[in-house]
């Protein structure tokens, strides 16, 4: 079943979407611009997963007007549950009065108990290159947006919607893997892993940060899955590793310090490592063993995060 997904992501975010989006969708041309857009896929992916996808339609009609798009809602089983019917914008548009029209001809002409205020189903429609497109609709809730209210945060720690990335890009698919976050700083990409069901475990070298994360994961209703040590000390194994490398304004991390973590980082991961870097490492990273499957930057301004996904 083919699957269109919307999104919409700032152009400062476009890389690193592209980025989840090629994990997510488990492809390495994924269509991907700044901006609004969509995609199409057979994959089936919870919208809910990314801080990017609005929604997924799952496409069940199809025709070349509306007009054979409606006929063939006549042969359809009745639905059973309270439904509405929408009309999801994509680039190949149509005005106001238009949406609203096509969704009341669609909603008159499936058989059901139509419900405009408390839907429990949305059936979907959507005009792409000229085709008509119609079938269930799974909108995002944005439940993660709650995390930008935690209770302990600092101005260097990553973006709420890039941590959930990030997250993605490690562990696409994470049912039954181990996932480490060995400095875990305030415990943002802690959050985000919990919040879709990702097992993982987080350290840090600062005990303050620790405290920190530990103060955000209770707010959140998590478990306290965070510890204080220096990661070069970690002796789990783990599946999959997020790293955000430390840094600030005012210091540089020393080359041999950055070498000791990424052996550690090695050593500790047999699988999947997300770095996350100030700085141009790709050398370092090469030289502790690790293979660069995929990168991009996330820029904010002129400051920008080099992003590297290794095997």
């Amino acid at each position: 079943m083919n699957r269109l997904y919307l999104y919409a992501c700032h152009e400062e975010e476009a890389e690193l979407f592209a980025m989840e989006a090629r994990q997510l969708f488990g492809g390495t041309r994924v269509p991907v611009r700044e901006g609004s857009g969509y995609l199409v896929s057979q994959q089936l992916v919870d919208p809910e997963r990314s801080p990017y996808l609005k929604g997924r339609l799952d496409i069940a009609e199809e025709a070349d007007s509306l007009e054979r798009l409606l006929d063939s809602l006549s042969e359809r089983a009745p639905i059973e549950e309270p439904y509405k019917a929408v009309f999801i914008r994509t680039d190949d548009d149509l005005d106001y009065d238009t949406r609203l029209k096509t969704e009341r001809l669609i909603g008159a002409q499936l058989r059901g108990n139509a419900d405009l205020r408390k839907p429990v189903r949305l059936i979907g429609a959507a005009r792409v290159s000229g085709r008509w497109l119609l079938g269930e609709y799974t909108a995002s809730r944005t439940d993660w947006m709650k995390h930008n209210s935690k209770p302990q945060s600092y101005s260097t720690a990553l973006p709420v919607r890039a941590a959930r990335a990030l997250v993605n890009i490690a562990v696409p698919r994470p049912e039954g893997l181990r996932v480490v976050d060995p400095c875990c700083g305030i415990g943002t990409v802690l959050l985000e892993a919990m919040a879709i069901g990702v097992d993982i475990e987080g350290y840090d070298l600062n005990p303050l940060a620790v405290r920190g994360a530990r103060a955000n994961l209770a707010y959140f209703g998590y478990p306290d899955r965070v510890k204080a040590a220096d990661m070069r000390g970690i002796q789990n194994r783990y599946d999959a590793a997020i790293l955000d490398l430390p840094y600030n304004k005012c210091s540089v991390l020393p080359d041999d310090t950055l070498a000791e973590m990424l052996s550690a980082l090695r050593r500790i991961t047999e699988g999947t490592a997300v770095i996350v870097s100030i700085d141009d490492i790709s050398e370092a990273v090469a030289l502790a063993g690790f293979i660069v499957e995929d990168s991009c930057k996330l820029r904010k301004g002129r400051f920008a995060r080099r992003i590297y996904r290794c095997r």
